[in-house]
């Protein structure tokens, strides 16, 4: 739900790069305590895809 919503102000950037963004925001907020690796735009879209 976060991944869309930031989707929205950030519509002109790659799914890796609104990803990147959103966890570092978090981070930063300390609401994501893990570490975390951006997935790849294919693996976001396949993610998209399954029923």
């Amino acid at each position: 739900m976060y991944f869309v919503l930031a989707m929205c102000p950030f519509s002109g950037q790659g799914y890796e790069e609104v990803g990147r963004l959103l966890t570092q925001g978090l981070e930063r907020e300390r609401r994501w305590p893990k570490t975390w690796r951006v997935p790849t735009s294919g693996a976001i879209g396949r993610a998209r895809l399954r029923p």
